[in-house]
């Protein structure tokens, strides 16, 4: 699979930039909405035969199709200019779902406030009943762009992929997690969903595991819109939080 050239991809996007960065850098505001879901998969490893010798869902597939059955998709909302951008899920939606649904229990506390000046991230989280206010520098990630292109809207995407280190909550053990996103230089701004930044130009849609971001609308001239850093929860380093984690009993986790 081709890969496009990356200096070539942000000289366009700077080009593109350009005119907006030098003529109303304070103006410049947008509110992008993403439908979150969970898309889970049955694994055959999950499947056991009946007593006609047929392949069905064993136990664990059946827990699996049981959350699935009540897994809605959900708002979530970037706000966003040349300097900073937030990421959270929408209030007004989040009161309309349904109180088991798997996708709101994992998502409702989590902010991510990216500052682009100052290339420092503040994230809101809870996680095993504790609420957390994770600092850390503003990720470098090693982005792979494609030449794999579709459109979503009216916008002209590119694919483009990375890794970031994540703490498995069963095993407890670091591991890779693969990103993929789709990202338009029409849109020339280097955010996108949670704090993923650094790509020439904004995320429409995104995939993190079994779980997608995928884009529903955007307005270029909102009003009343605010990006305030978070100030709730014990703040921590993004190593103090892994570890955090890796210390966490998965029961207590479960039972949130």
């Amino acid at each position: 699979m081709k890969t496009l050239n990356l200096k070539i991809v942000m000289l366009l996007f700077i080009v593109v930039s350009y005119p907006l960065y030098t003529y109303g850098q304070d103006d410049i505001k947008g509110v992008i909405y993403y439908k979150g879901i969970n898309e889970f998969k049955i694994l055959p490893k999950y499947e056991e035969k009946d007593s006609l010798g047929n392949y069905v869902a064993g136990a664990t597939a059946r827990i699996y199709q049981n959350m699935k059955s009540r897994n809605k998709p959900v708002e979530f909302k970037l706000v966003f200019s040349d300097k900073e951008s937030i990421f959270y899920m929408n209030d007004e939606l989040t009161l309309q779902s349904e109180r088991r649904n798997p996708t709101r229990k994992s998502k409702k506390e989590e902010i991510f406030y990216v500052n682009h000046n100052n290339k420092k991230v503040s994230w809101r989280n809870e996680y095993a009943g504790k609420l957390f206010l994770i600092e850390s520098s503003l990720d470098t990630l090693k982005w792979s762009i494609l030449e794999e292109s579709k459109m979503i809207g009216k916008f002209k995407c590119f694919k483009a992929r990375t890794v970031r280190k994540a703490v498995d909550f069963r095993s407890k053990e670091i591991m890779e997690e693969k990103i993929t996103v789709w990202f338009t230089p029409e849109l020339p701004y280097q955010y996108g969903p949670e704090a993923f930044y650094g790509l020439p130009g904004l995320v429409l849609e995104m995939n993190i595991g079994a779980f997608k971001y995928a884009f529903d609308s955007i307005n270029l001239k909102p009003e009343n819109e605010e990006i305030n850093k978070p100030i709730e929860g014990k703040t921590v380093t993004h190593q103090e939080y892994m570890k955090y984690q890796q210390n966490s009993n998965l029961i207590d986790i479960l039972r949130r």
